[in-house]
């Protein structure tokens, strides 16, 4: 099968390299730039302009997906116009339970559930020497990155224990910019404890990778979907008090909480999951259960 998708792309770190290599070791081919496709995936709605105007092969599928729906941005957000952009999807898929709610509530249509491909994350003999790690965007106000300094500042942690992997330069803690995969697995490797105080995320990569590499995810409670992967027993108020006395308490009772981890991973089939062959089997699923169901 042909597979074209479409994305923004990094040498080793974006959705669109992982899941193409997902379906090329899967036996898929990868399409030329002016070649059609079988099967073609809009992975986010800046590029459902370009996929409507895409053509696919005769019997061909476009899926369009959704990442999430930014609902502290939605005064701004192009509900509508996505809204009207997805009538030209032959089938949505939605990166998690929580997004497929969150497009069946703002969009009135129904999605399939296909998670990310996540790093693919390798236990590596480390020593635990990162007390905190923080993986993403640092300016996004969704990211609420001012829990984290707020915090450690409030129960008086010095700013040094904290890294920060990201785009945006920060100046405080220990900043290592944007790193690639090999460098991230390995920082995985390292960290007690990964945080991600955000109040909403479609996923949220970093605090399944972190789980994955042995560490332990501390999130909010207003993040649905720490509770999806049942990681929600690691969640706290999102205030700074509350996030910085339980990163104390993450940090000293680590060896019990990373057990626990273990746990949950192993009951969540996590690797498994997440894995980038799975997921694009899922995409190729749909593809074989659509066509089937219209004869093609």
């Amino acid at each position: 099968m042909k597979i074209k998708i479409l994305g923004w792309k990094n040498e080793e770190l974006s959705i669109v390299n992982r899941l193409e290599r997902g379906f090329v070791e899967l036996g898929h081919e990868i399409t030329f730039p002016n070649e059609k496709p079988d099967l073609l995936i809009a992975i986010n709605p800046d590029v459902y302009d370009e996929a409507i105007e895409e053509e696919v092969c005769l019997g061909g599928l476009k899926v369009f997906n959704v990442l999430d729906v930014p609902e502290h941005l939605l005064d701004t957000y192009p509900i509508e116009d996505i809204k009207d952009k997805l009538q030209e999807a032959d089938v949505i898929t939605s990166i998690s339970n929580f997004t497929k709610k969150q497009i069946k509530k703002y969009f009135k249509k129904d999605a399939h559930v296909v998670y990310t491909p996540s790093l693919e994350i390798e236990k590596i003999p480390r020593n635990k020497d990162i007390d905190f790690l923080y993986v993403g965007r640092a300016s996004d106000p969704n990211k609420r990155f001012n829990l984290i300094v707020n915090g450690m500042r409030d129960v008086g942690m010095p700013l040094s224990s904290l890294t920060v992997c990201g785009p945006d330069p920060i100046s405080c803690g220990v900043y290592r910019g944007v790193v690639s995969s090999t460098h991230l697995n390995e920082l995985y490797n390292q960290a007690k404890v990964v945080l991600l105080p955000s109040k909403l995320e479609g996923v949220g990569l970093s605090m399944i990778e972190g789980a994955m590499a042995g560490a332990i995810p501390l999130t909010c409670n207003d993040n649905k979907t720490a509770k999806e992967f049942g990681l929600e027993e690691f969640s706290v108020l999102p205030n700074p008090e509350s996030y910085g006395r339980a990163m104390i308490s993450t940090l000293i009772n680590f060896l019990e909480k990373k057990q626990r981890v273990q746990e949950i991973v192993k009951k969540q089939d996590l690797f498994n999951k997440f894995d980038k062959k799975i997921v694009a089997q899922k995409y190729i699923d749909i593809y074989e259960n659509r066509i089937d169901s219209v004869g093609v």
